[in-house]
């Protein structure tokens, strides 16, 4: 199968030791592919009796017709990948039989690896091996494996050219990139096949498309989701959210949602109000927007066992949970205990499970946190499984803080769906909102996904620990996710687990500030981390990052509109622009869209450090207000940020568009617009905007501009329906000291080193003799 650029390889390596001398393979409906279109037509040549050759425009494949290996080839030729093995290991127990599948491709020597989603380690991952197997794993570490979602989807960087590959499997997978044999790459499956497709390119944003267009992409969040979010395990009562909303608003910080994590049940009991705590949950939800801010509960798969409970009894009747390999509802323990689990896998109970979520939606509810969802799970009840590891070979093997391999979702092994229940779920959530709520745009949050959750909502990167070490590591673990079709994602800042510090929550919170997704998020059992509990300065610090964020949502917004539309993710690696060797190692500085690179402090009473800049110049711009020195790219440069600033770089031609700090979000129709722009012999940028929620008209501005010696000119063009509420609009030219006439606005004036232009909110071109 092929669509331009993309071609499918379906391997059976053990089929001739299961008879299966010819396969024939049956359809496969997979819920990671989101493509539908036809195939584009394929050319076969069979002329040659060596080799076998399939071919359209864009791609080609090439077979040994002795051994059956094959090499993948571009519209002219060059080889893109090559298989070098193939092999099955069968084996036999109670359940049936048991494969080990395994495909082996050239690793190229200095071929870079990317993406796989949330993985640890550096952004090039040559060398290092992974699992594919969703785990909650409490505490993390910066080189733990697996973690909570599983992407198995890599890039691969030449200097000359970059392809991708995408194992479509949701058995248990691996995947070495050159580590046990430098010279290969080698996937294996617990299943006995391997659904391989193969991207060409030839640049990594192409393969990003390439890949988002098969698997889907993210659709356009509210704009509320991408302002400020509090979290704590252990607001345990109404009153409790309404004070930090308070502290927030009281110390003249901008919020937009709070979270309501367990303390909102009875007994942990999904889809239930604690009344004693939560009295009247639709005045909670009111009265938190009368502050602007939303209410998001978590909601965990496991269902508490107690008869009279209805959700308990409805999904016992109808007959809607895993089951044991005797057939019984496997009991297991999360945090209700015992616990019974959905079968998410099905159709019939995604649609239940999502009808669980009207009277949430009723009520005001304008999000959902799916939690524990891949599905966690801390011990087997009734059964012969008694411990979280056991030392069996076979199905029944439990690995991690999950259910049995042999654990039954209708024909299926858990096995074989583990890493699919979460993204399942997510699908739940997503349509329910879609049916309940259908003018407003669904918001779910998952920890736990696969290929192509990111249809359905953001993802965070769990349970991290308040330390330099994890604020450092979320870089390249959001850099993977972008690069892996998850653009809208984040980091708990401040750290869940463990104590932070004033000092590491100020630096957190000016990283978060260009996280795409952005919580404050903490466990009970650590210290306080609202941003007013360290004191001044911190309080101040964190108020100016946060200020910042809000400035910046334009930006971000158009960015999410972009990654909605192309696939392009809004945090990227400096490789984005050039993948030469100094951008590949760059784990530590990333860009933020186009235009922006961040350089971010990530150690302890550091105010210096070093970044390497991309070929091209660069403007120093720290926290996007002040405009200091241009930077030739292509070299590492020195810089200094002291606790109050977040260094961050203009390209050369490049925009950004800001608006003024609020209290919360209200509409993605700006009234007040600045383009800062560093001009070059070309400028382009673009702004999308739309109501914040909703369906609505739109309207997309194009600003492009060109400097030619000693005049700069500015053109403005829109399109859409949208009408605008504009009331002002400033031009800031950045690196330019004086301006001898301006046509075209109303007036200017020079702040530091850039120039500040008022135009007319109908403005069209603008002139500048500098």
């Amino acid at each position: 199968m092929s669509f331009t650029g993309v071609i499918r390889f379906r391997h059976r390596p053990g089929s001739s030791e299961t008879n299966e001398i010819h396969p024939i393979f049956e359809p496969k409906d997979s819920i990671a592919i989101s493509w539908t279109g036809e195939p584009i037509p394929m050319r076969s040549d069979h002329s040659d009796d060596e080799y076998a050759q399939v071919q359209s425009d864009s791609i080609s494949i090439k077979i040994n017709r002795r051994d059956g290996s094959w090499s993948v080839l571009t519209g002219n030729g060059s080889t893109i990948a090559r298989l070098v093995d193939q092999g099955s290991k069968i084996a036999f127990d109670h359940t049936g039989m048991i494969f080990e599948t395994s495909v082996s491709l050239e690793a190229v020597p200095g071929e870079a690896y990317l993406g796989l989603g949330e993985k640890t380690g550096p952004i090039n991952k040559r060398g290092l091996s992974f699992v594919f197997w969703n785990t909650d794993i409490v505490p993390y570490h910066i080189d733990s494996d697996p973690l909570y979602l599983s992407i198995p989807f890599f890039i691969a960087v030449r200097p000359d050219y970059v392809w991708g590959c995408f194992l479509n499997e949701s058995w248990r997978t691996e995947v070495d990139l050159a580590k046990s044999d430098p010279s290969q790459i080698r996937w294996s499956s617990s299943g006995s096949e391997m659904d391989l497709y193969l991207f060409s390119g030839p640049t990594l944003r192409d393969v990003v498309q390439q890949y988002t267009q098969l698997t889907g992409r993210t659709p356009l969040p509210p704009l509320w989701s991408l302002g400020a979010q509090q979290n704590r395990w252990g607001y345990e009562k109404a009153e409790d959210v309404l004070r930090v909303i308070q502290g927030y608003r009281n110390h003249g910080l901008p919020l937009d949602a709070i979270y309501m994590d367990l303390d909102h049940m009875v007994a942990n009991k999904a889809w239930t109000w604690n009344r004693e705590v939560f009295s009247d949950p639709e005045r909670l939800v009111k009265q938190a927007a009368a502050q602007g801010v939303k209410l998001i509960p978590i909601v965990n798969p496991g269902i508490k066992v107690e008869a009279g409970y209805a959700v308990y009894d409805e999904a016992v009747g109808k007959n809607y949970l895993v089951s044991t390999d005797r057939g019984v509802p496997l009991r297991g323990e999360v945090f209700p205990n015992p616990s019974v689990f959905p079968d998410l896998l099905r159709e019939e109970v995604q649609t239940w499970w999502g009808d669980l979520h009207k009277n949430f939606i009723t009520a005001g509810i304008a999000g959902f946190w799916n939690d524990m969802n891949e599905p966690s799970n801390f011990s087997i009840s009734g059964s012969k499984h008694s411990a979280i590891k056991t030392e069996d070979d076979g199905l029944g093997k439990i690995e991690g803080r999950t259910l049995p391999y042999d654990a039954r979702h209708g024909k299926k092994r858990h096995l074989e769906v583990h890493n699919l229940y979460g993204l399942c779920m997510c699908k739940s959530s997503f349509e329910a909102v879609q049916r309940f709520a259908p003018d407003k745009r669904p918001f779910v949050l998952t920890r736990a996904g696969f290929a192509g959750s990111q249809r359905y909502g953001p993802v965070w990167t769990g349970d991290v620990s308040s330390s330099w070490s994890h604020l450092s590591a979320s870089i390249s673990m959001l850099v993977g996710l972008g690069l892996s079709g998850m653009p809208f994602c984040g980091a708990d800042v401040g750290g869940f687990h463990g104590d932070t510090t004033g000092e590491l929550l100020v630096r957190w919170y000016q990283l978060a500030a260009f996280y795409p997704f952005l919580r404050n998020h903490s466990h009970k059992m650590s210290v306080r981390q609202e941003p007013w509990q360290f004191g001044e300065p911190f309080l101040t610090y964190v108020k100016e990052a946060l200020d910042l964020r809000y400035r910046l949502l334009p930006t971000l917004y158009t960015l999410m509109f972009e990654a909605a539309n192309a696939g392009h993710p809004v945090i990227r690696p400096l490789a984005y622009i050039k993948a030469d060797e100094e951008s590949l190692l760059s784990d530590d500085a990333f860009l933020f869209g186009e235009n922006v690179l961040v350089a971010p402090i990530t150690h302890a009473n550091a105010s210096r450090r070093s970044v390497y800049l991309p070929p091209g110049e660069w403007l120093e711009y720290p926290n996007l207000s002040e405009c200091l020195l241009p930077r030739e790219g292509g070299q590492f440069v020195a810089l200094e940020a002291s606790l109050n600033r977040v260094m961050t770089y203009v390209r050369s031609g490049g925009l950004v568009a800001l608006t003024r700090s609020a209290s919360h979000t209200t509409t993605a129709n700006w009234q007040h617009i600045e383009w800062h722009i560093n001009p070059s012999s070309r400028v382009e940028g673009l702004l999308y905007e739309d109501e914040g929620e909703g369906f609505g008209e739109h309207r997309i501005t194009r600003v492009i501009g060109e400097s030619r010696r000693d005049q700069i000119v500015i053109r403005r063009v829109t399109e859409g329906s949208l009408p605008s509420v504009r009331e002002s609009e400033q031009i800031h030219l950045l690196g330019v000291e004086r301006a001898s006439a301006v046509e075209g606005s109303i007036s200017h004036h020079v702040r530091g080193n850039k120039l500040v232009i008022e135009v007319p909110v109908d403005w069209s071109e603008l002139k500048a003799a500098t």
